[in-house]
């Protein structure tokens, strides 16, 4: 008789589950999107409760900030003319209907007022519908002055001036600086911010009209 043979008897071995190891920081980006979230609502919230012209603004004011970081780039300044363009758009919407011609070479809108609106040697218009016109201008650029800038530029006719203002009036240079000079600081009594304003004289070598011409550009600050 063969000799019986015993089986071999493996031996098992217990079988053990991998350790998970759990982040506990790893849910923590929800609170981050949610705060971003919210931020972002209050934002559009803000945004949307403001003028147009405001809004213009705040756009204007976020391109320039990043801009100024250097987040965005070309994408940036691309966004920043675009504004300044809307600005324009809408400022040139609202003034279509005054009594005055309007041109605009480029950027630059220029508010041309009628012939003679001055009497010969005077500072300021006295023709209530000469101011009627001024103060309805004023008062439609006024939503818009943080994102624009207004220059006064006052003209003269060809006549020279005479010696009746005294020492201070030379010739019609003169003449026409203190005709934009005052219509500069009617704007600033009127609410105006005198950083977003400037006057220059131009005698009779643009018009030569006893008149004001209002050029509109976009504000850029140029220094700190």
């Amino acid at each position: 008789m063969q000799p019986e043979t015993k089986k071999i008897r493996h031996v098992r071995l217990p079988v053990t589950r991998a350790i998970e190891v759990q982040d506990e920081g790893a849910h923590l980006w929800a609170v981050s999107y949610a705060d971003f979230l919210m931020v972002l609502m209050c934002f559009f919230i803000l945004f949307f409760s403001t003028n147009e012209g405001q809004r213009d603004s705040v756009i204007s004011r976020i391109g320039q900030i990043t801009q100024a970081l250097g987040v965005g780039g070309a994408n940036a300044s691309a966004s920043l003319t675009g504004s300044k363009a809307t600005v324009q758009n809408e400022v040139k919407s609202v003034l279509a209907n005054l009594p005055v011609k309007i041109s605009q070479e480029r950027e630059n809108l220029t508010l041309l007022f009628s012939e003679n609106i001055y009497k010969t040697g005077e500072l300021f218009p006295t023709n209530l519908n000469d101011l009627k016109t001024l103060n309805e201008a004023l008062a439609k650029l006024k939503p818009y002055q943080e994102s624009i800038q207004i220059t006064f530029v006052g003209h003269t006719d060809i006549t020279p001036v005479s010696n009746r203002h005294g020492r201070y009036l030379n010739d019609n240079f003169d003449l026409s600086s203190l005709r934009a000079t005052r219509m500069l600081q009617y704007a600033v009594h009127s609410g105006f911010i005198p950083e977003h304003l400037a006057a220059q004289g131009s005698a009779a070598n643009v018009r030569q009209s006893r008149t004001i011409s209002l050029v509109i550009k976009p504000w850029e600050k140029t220094h700190e």
